[in-house]
């Protein structure tokens, strides 16, 4: 039996379950990280893809308005994971970005904080900070660096696809929000937390005996 199936909630009057729906809609979400279980989701996920970030980095607004959305601030600290999800698995772009041959700098890509008081995946900046080197030399080892040098050249492109990837991210980390916002404040969820905190409520009122008469 759900929690609009109770005999306590069905022997109201559509006029009592109508007030108590609209007074207590928002209690699952007015207080406390209702978002909490949603955004330890995201941030698993995340760190399955390559991806650092924590809660402390994770901003949202929702869910009525046209510039809500979710960002959060992050990087690319697993190559290798992001490349795969990337479908960039070449082993010299990877080792090259990645600074494993003991040359050169590792890339650092990731997002910044939210600029303004949006908070949606275009309020960040996303892209590379720094750009690795070629880490072979041109006369030592002509051929793996003309191999890396090609990579390299694709850089541009790659930063606008791993940009687009990160903003993916955000995308789905706000339809996961909304999704939970959604079900915390179903009329099912509001009814289960009338019928277990608020059992006083669970009668007519004088107001609407009399209107009912």
């Amino acid at each position: 039996m759900t929690a609009l199936e109770d005999p306590l909630w069905t022997g109201l009057s559509q006029q009592r379950r109508d007030k108590l729906l609209e007074e207590y809609r928002g209690v699952n979400v007015e207080w406390g990280d209702w978002w909490g279980s949603t955004y330890e989701a995201a941030i698993e996920h995340l760190g399955e893809i390559g991806i650092d970030t924590d809660a402390e980095r994770m901003f949202f607004s929702g869910f009525c308005s046209q510039g809500d959305g979710a960002c959060f601030q992050g990087y690319v600290v697993d190559w290798a994971l992001f490349l795969k999800h990337a479908g960039e698995e070449g082993l010299m772009l990877h080792r090259v970005i990645a600074g494993e041959f003991g040359m050169g700098n590792t890339a650092q890509f990731g997002s910044s904080r939210p600029r303004g008081h949006n908070v949606h995946e275009h309020s960040v900046s996303i892209g590379f900070h720094d750009y690795p080197d070629n880490p072979f030399d041109p006369d030592e080892d002509p051929l793996r660096y003309a191999a890396a040098d090609v990579e390299l050249q694709r850089m541009e492109e790659l930063e606008k696809k791993f940009a687009e990837l990160f903003r993916d991210q955000m995308r789905k980390l706000y339809r996961d929000l909304e999704k939970e916002y959604d079900y915390l404040t179903s009329d099912e969820q509001v009814v289960d937390y009338i019928l277990n905190n608020c059992q006083d409520e669970l009668v007519e009122d004088e107001e609407e005996e009399t209107l009912d008469s």
